[in-house]
């Protein structure tokens, strides 16, 4: 998702705004602004670089990945504790 393809209308006389995909309606800011700024516009234009963030964060490993650098780790560390304990010293 680009910038490019972010916009925004503002409704409701100046009380909420619009946000648009691609020129479609996509999110009702109405009764709450998630992102509040001196303007209702600095506001909208907040929350789109909100979403741009988000939707742009790289892929986070998943917890299948997380468990398996894990038990590596603790691999790793048992071998270190094992060899200073019986190994290392002489």
């Amino acid at each position: 998702m680009t910038k490019e393809q972010l916009s925004y209308e503002i409704i409701n006389d100046g009380r909420g705004y619009l946000i648009k995909l691609d020129g479609t309606p996509w999110i009702l800011q109405d009764n709450y602004i998630p992102y509040p700024k001196a303007t209702i516009e600095e506001s909208a234009q907040a929350h789109i670089e909100q979403i741009l963030i988000e939707v742009n964060k790289p892929p986070q490993p998943s917890k299948e990945d997380e468990i398996a650098q894990l038990k590596e780790q603790v691999a790793l560390l048992e071998s270190a504790v094992a060899e200073l304990a019986y190994g290392g010293a002489k």
